[in-house]
C-alpha cells in the first residue's frame, strides 16, 4: 500500500483566527508574525535552504512552484517565504504575495466562480497586503492593475511572492507557466532581482531551496517562461521536474 502524504494541520486556534480574518477583514498581528505561528503548527518544521541568495536590502522577486496538494495548503509555502525573508530583512515592510482573487472550478464545461470566494479572498488579500490577480484570464484590465501593483511595490524596496503556474500548480510536479508571466517578469527584472524558489517535501518536512537570482536571456514570453520554469525544476527532485526533465542536464 502507498503511504499516503502527511497532512499539514492547524490546530483549532489558528483555524479560528485565520477563519476570523476571512470573514471580518481584521488585520491580525501582521503576515509575519502570522506565518511564524502557521508554521510553528507542524513538526517537523519547515526547512528554507539557500536563503544566502536573499537580498539583505531593496525588493526583489521570489518566483516559486505553486506546491499544493490535499493537506497541504499554499499558505503553507507562502509562510516559509515570508518567514525567510523576515529572517534576512527584519526591518521591512513583509513580503507582498500575488494571489488568486477568487476560486474556480469547471462545471458544465465551463470555468465558473465558486459563490463567495471572491468576498473571502478579498478580505484575506486585504488583511496580509496582498496583491490580488484576476483568476478570469480574459479580465485584462485587473490583470494590469496587479502588474502595476507588484511594479510599484519592487519600487518602494518591497519584496514580493510570485507563483507563474497560477492556482493550476500543485505538488505533483511543476508545469508550465501561464501565458504572459514571461513577460510579466521581464517588466519586474528592470526593477529588482528575480529570485527562484522550489518547494517540495522529503518525508513529513517541507523544503523551500531558494537558487541565485536569475539573469534572463531573452525578452519573449515564451522563452522567459521555460528559462524560469525550467531553473526551478533543476532545484526540484527528478521526479517533480515533469516536462522542464529534458532540459536540465544530469548531475
Amino acid at each position: 500500500m502507498t503511504a499516503q502524504p502527511p497532512k499539514y494541520r492547524l490546530d483549532r486556534r489558528d483555524v479560528a483566527y485565520l477563519t476570523a480574518i476571512a470573514m471580518t477583514g481584521w488585520r491580525g498581528v501582521g503576515l509575519d508574525r502570522d506565518a511564524a505561528r502557521i508554521l510553528r503548527s507542524h513538526h517537523p518544521s519547515p526547512l528554507a535552504r539557500g536563503t544566502e541568495h536573499l537580498p539583505r536590502a531593496g525588493g526583489f522577486l521570489v518566483v516559486a512552484n505553486h506546491h499544493q496538494r490535499p493537506g497541504m495548503w499554499i499558505g503553507w509555502p507562502g509562510s516559509v517565504v515570508a518567514a525567510a525573508i523576515n529572517a534576512v530583512q527584519p526591518q521591512r515592510t513583509p513580503v507582498r504575495i500575488v494571489v488568486t482573487d477568487s476560486q474556480r472550478t469547471r462545471l458544465f464545461g465551463k470555468e465558473r466562480t465558486i459563490p463567495f470566494s471572491r468576498f473571502f479572498f478579498g478580505r484575506i488579500a486585504r488583511a496580509w497586503d496582498m496583491i490580488p490577480i484576476p483568476a478570469d484570464r480574459e479580465n485584462t484590465a485587473g490583470q494590469a492593475n496587479a502588474l502595476r501593483a507588484v511594479l510599484k511595490a519592487l519600487g518602494a524596496g518591497q519584496p514580493v511572492l510570485f507563483f507563474p503556474e497560477g492556482e493550476r500548480g500543485t505538488a505533483a510536479g511543476v508545469i508550465d507557466a501561464l501565458p504572459g508571466t514571461g513577460t510579466f517578469l521581464v517588466l519586474c527584472s528592470r526593477r529588482a532581482p528575480i529570485i527562484p524558489c522550489a518547494f517540495w517535501e522529503e518525508g513529513a518536512q517541507l523544503i523551500a531551496q531558494f537558487g541565485p537570482p536569475l539573469t534572463l536571456i531573452s525578452r519573449d514570453d515564451a522563452d522567459v517562461r521555460k528559462q524560469a520554469m525550467t531553473t526551478i525544476a533543476r532545484m526540484l527532485p527528478p521526479h517533480m521536474r515533469g516536462a522542464y526533465a529534458p532540459f536540465i542536464e544530469p548531475g
